[in-house]
Formats: structure tokens, sequence, C-alpha cells
């Protein structure tokens, strides 16, 4: 990655790139805006023996979020695999391109039958969903590797701008929800909406680097920077069974920290924590019935994600692992606790917090410890590795295995709480 300079050669105008790093950031967790039509897909997974009611769930309704996180950290570990398979045979350019095209197609796709009824084949359409929203999730993850490929020949703040542009879609999805709830519009007209909303994004996105390619200086200037040498010959790098111990036994405590908090996240949001609902939805206001969960689980909890992710990316002080690891023990409680508040699933076990204060304090906590926990193992890998590319190549890849791995365990994890709760 290029060291920042004070008199660079060339400046980004209105920061301009650093605007478009953000952008493709969000496009990476572009899959949030389908987790988060909530209201959308209870409609879609509903009782049609009953009168529509958005107040009253199934357990097709209860597990749908499982699901979903099931199969996307499942296409996750797929579209990285292909990503891989994929860097020498073709440009950046030309695989951000047909990712870009490829998430525009799959989620007009999703608008187009947002408009259909489905209500008498609810379970291939299930099946239907699960299909289009492992495609998204794989080209949005097979995306993120020409992205930080790009990453590493600017400044280290473009490279910050990814990794926060991840909470930032999250932040986006929450605000569009919330915004489609409070103008009473019909539960299709919701899912309209949302994919709708992506679609854009990623054609504003698509046209805003294009524009970066032919019309900006600063960004052909860095882009157009020729890659270290050592990357140049990785493929001669011999990855021994010594090196690979001499990785881990240096990294340990940050891959153990990485790993906890992963799990921690996974095996409760957004699949458990998407069914809370206000201890006083039955004779509330529209905030009680309907906008309580969306604020407080989605929208509070990415918007304190993204806040852990900017204080974890500005601290300058390195911070030693086992402060790191004992952290991340600590944190493992805060899951558990939010499993004690008022959840729809709840059948076998006792509600313990029946208080929406509670679980608001609870989910800020787990957000802001999330954003700061990940981005904290991440920068703290990278800053205590090695000079050699070996080291490199076997680092990455243990941060790749532990995000998207971990994250597929908590979800099986995840599935399994949802039945026993």
């Amino acid at each position: 990655m290029v060291s920042a300079k004070d008199d660079e050669p060339v400046k980004d105008r209105y920061n301009s790139t650093l605007i478009l790093f953000y952008c493709l950031g969000v496009l990476t967790q572009i899959n949030v805006f389908i987790s988060n039509a909530q209201l959308y897909w209870k409609y879609k997974f509903r009782d049609i023996n009953k009168k529509w009611d958005p107040n009253d769930s199934n357990q097709l309704q209860n597990e749908f979020t499982s699901d979903f996180a099931t199969v996307s950290q499942v296409a996750g570990v797929v579209g990285l695999i292909a990503a891989v398979m994929l860097v020498k045979k073709f440009s950046i350019t030309s695989r951000m391109v047909t990712s870009f095209c490829g998430l525009i197609m799959m989620f007009a796709t999703l608008t187009v039958f947002a408009v259909v009824d489905t209500s008498t084949w609810q379970t291939v359409f299930l099946y239907m969903t699960m299909f289009f929203c492992f495609l998204i999730t794989m080209v949005s993850c097979n995306l993120m590797v020409p992205v930080f490929q790009l990453c590493a020949k600017f400044l280290p703040k473009y490279f910050a701008a990814v990794m926060s542009g991840g909470a930032v879609a999250g932040v986006l999805s929450s605000i569009v929800q919330i915004l489609t709830l409070l103008v009473d519009g019909s539960p299709s007209m919701n899912g309209i909406v949302y994919f709708s909303v992506a679609i854009i994004f990623v054609v504003l996105t698509f046209l805003a680097f294009s524009a970066s390619v032919k019309y900006s200086s600063y960004f052909e200037y860095y882009s157009n920077q020729m890659i270290d040498e050592r990357i140049r010959q990785a493929r001669d790098v011999k990855i021994t069974k010594q090196l690979i111990y001499m990785v881990v036994r240096k990294q340990m405590y940050f891959l153990g920290a990485l790993t906890l908090v992963c799990l921690a996240t996974g095996m409760v949001q957004p699949g458990i924590t998407s069914t809370v609902e206000s201890v006083d939805a039955d004779n509330g206001t529209k905030w009680n019935k309907i906008l309580f969960m969306p604020v407080v689980t989605f929208f509070v909890y990415n918007v304190f994600d993204f806040i852990g992710r900017e204080i974890a990316i500005r601290m300058s002080k390195p911070i030693e692992g086992i402060p790191i690891f004992l952290f991340s023990i600590a944190r493992l409680i805060l899951p558990l606790l939010l499993m004690m508040c008022n959840l729809k699933v709840k059948q076998n076990t006792a509600i313990w917090f029946k208080s929406d204060i509670v679980f608001s304090i609870l989910m800020i906590l787990f957000g802001l410890s999330d954003g700061y926990g990940t981005n904290i193992c991440i920068i703290s890998i990278l800053r205590n590795r090695g000079d050699g590319i070996g080291e490199l190549i076997i680092t990455v890849t243990f941060i790749v295995a532990i995000m998207f791995g971990g994250n597929a365990i908590a979800s099986l994890i995840e599935l399994a709480i949802v039945n026993v709760l």
C-alpha cells in the first residue's frame, strides 16, 4: 500500500475518489438491502389462511433471516474462492464492471418478483429467493478482491474508507427501512423501494467508477502505480508448515480475538435480534408496534458499528494481543444477554429483560464493540506482520478464512439457537 505523503503530486479534488471507495465498500455489503426488508419478507411468507397482520409471525417468517444469513456466509466463501481464481485471468476493471452488471441484474429480478403474487407457492419462492441471495452475495464478495487490489495502490485512508463502507451499507439500508415504514406503503412497495434503491446505488457507483477511470487524474495516477516487486513474485513463494506455525504463534491472540468477535456477532445478528418486539407492542403506538425493531436492531446497531470501526481506524497507538483477546472474551456476554430479551422466537426459555431501554443499550454496546473489535483486530494483525510476502499471504488468508468461515459457522449456530429458544 502506498505510504502517506505530505506533498502528493496530484490532489483528490473534492475527495471524489475517497467517496468512491466508501461507495465501493458499501457494494461489498449490498446484500443488507435484502435482509433489512423485513416487512416485505414477512408479507411474502405470511399465513395466507389468516388476515395479514405485520405483528404476527410464523415459523417460516422467524427463520427467514437466519436462512438468509447462512446462505450469505456460504456464498461469501464461494465468491472469494472464485475471485481468487480469476485474479490472474482478468483485469481489475473488467472484474469490477462484471460485478456491477451482475448486481444490477440480480436486484432487478428481485424487483420483478416484488409485484408477482407468490402466496400460493411460498416454498418455491423461498428457494428462489435464497438462490438469488446466494448469487448477490457471491457477486458482492467477488467484487471485494479487485476492490482490495485497487486499494493497495492508494493511500491507507482509502483502504480505511472501504472498511467503513460496509458499515455505511447497513446505515443506508436501515434509513430506507425506516422511511418505507413511516409512509405506510404496501409491503410489496416496501420491497420495490428497497431493491430499487440498491439498483440506483450500484448504477451511480458504476458511473462514478467509470468517470474516475476516464477523467480523474488522481485516480489515474495511483491506479497506474506499479505494484511492489514482492507481490509480482508471490507465485514463487513457498508456503511451509514452519512459516504457517510462525504466523499463528505471532498472531494467535489477534486471530483468536477476531474469531470470537465474528462468532459472537454472527450467532445472533440479525437472525435472532430481528425477532425482537417492544414490550408494549400489543397496546402501544406505531413506534412500539412497527418502528422499534428496525430502528434499534438495524439502524442503531449499524450506526454504532460504523462509529466503532472509525474509532479503531483512528487509533494510532498499537494495542497488545492479550488485551484485545480478553476484550473479545468479555464481549461474549452480550449475545447471551440479547437472547434474554423480548424475542418473538422464544417458546422454551424465559424472558429476563422486559425492557425496551435495556435492549437498546445492549444493541448500542453490541454494535460499537463489533465495529471496534473487527477493525482493531484486522489493523493489529496487519501491523504485527513481517515484511515477507509469504507471511503476508498467510496472514491475509487467515483473516479471510476467519471472517467468512467464522460467520458461516456462527450462522449455523444461530439456526440451532432459534429452534432452542
